[in-house]
Formats: C-alpha cells, sequence, structure tokens
C-alpha cells in the first residue's frame, strides 16, 4: 500500500472505509493504488505542460477520474458490510 495523498485529498471523510477495503481487497487497493500514481502523474504536468501536451494530460486526467468513480461505486456496495445484510 502506498502513501495515500491523493485517496485522502478525494475521500477524506471515507479514509477508515478505504483503509478496511483496502486491507480486506486486493483489487480495490490495486484501484487505488493506482489512483496514487495516476495522480502524480497529473502533479507532473505544469500548466504549460498540460496545454502542449494536451492528449496525454488528458487521457492522464480522464483515467484518473474513472478510477475515482471505481472508488466511489466500491464504496457505496462495499463500505458497510451490515448495513448490506439489513
Amino acid at each position: 500500500m502506498t502513501q495515500a495523498r491523493y485517496i485522502a485529498a478525494e475521500f477524506p471523510n471515507d479514509l477508515p472505509a478505504i483503509q478496511r477495503l483496502r486491507s480486506e481487497n486486493s483489487v480495490f487497493d490495486e484501484i487505488c493504488d493506482d489512483l496514487e500514481l495516476l495522480g502524480r502523474d497529473l502533479d507532473l504536468f505544469s500548466e504549460k505542460e498540460s496545454l502542449g501536451k494536451q492528449g496525454e494530460y488528458r487521457d492522464v486526467l480522464d483515467s484518473f477520474q474513472a478510477l475515482r468513480e471505481e472508488i466511489v461505486e466500491f464504496l457505496h456496495t462495499n463500505a458497510n458490510p451490515a448495513a448490506r445484510d439489513l
């Protein structure tokens, strides 16, 4: 598990659930790791580079947003197993 800087920024209220799910589910953990990597990639683009390499920047941004949505979806379906069983 990597340091979750981008996870913390994107999901500040869901960190306990995310930490639990990462320890329980290797697929979810990999999704979180990938989001962290893409967040770092986005940080490498300066404003000038973003304009010059708009296609590359857009691809990374789209991938980041897709992973973020996967995490949101995963949280909604798996964050509270007790509530699911009711």
